[in-house]
């Protein structure tokens, strides 16, 4: 299960489900030495956000999330082998959600 883990984590830091977190400052706010007046809108890339992070830096939601993600492609692969096309070619598209630029070429099969 951990590996499982490491997969789903490695995926969604390749194509995260969200590129920009927007929050506003509803006071005058100071960030170390930076000050943020009432207002202020604050955009912070999501991809560049999560490289801080520690992985295990999850909330309840975010653990069922998980859980239900784990289940779902446990299900799949006891099903199905899956393989990259030698024609795949990574370039995640930073556009509302990141997607893949030019799809996923997969090589499904049925066990």
């Amino acid at each position: 299960m951990k590996q499982l883990k490491m997969v789903i984590h490695e995926t969604l830091r390749l194509y995260p489900p969200v590129t920009v977190v927007s929050r506003e400052a509803f006071k005058d706010m100071k960030f170390r030495d930076i000050n943020v007046p009432k207002g202020v809108n604050e955009l912070a890339s999501f991809p560049t956000c999560t490289c801080h992070l520690g992985l295990d830096q999850e909330c309840l939601g975010q653990n069922l999330a998980m859980v239900e993600l784990k289940v779902l492609i446990a299900l799949i692969v006891s099903n199905f082998s899956f393989s990259l096309s030698p024609k795949y070619n990574h370039g995640p598209a930073l556009r509302l959600v990141v997607e893949p630029e030019h799809g996923v070429d997969l090589l499904v099969r049925k066990l």
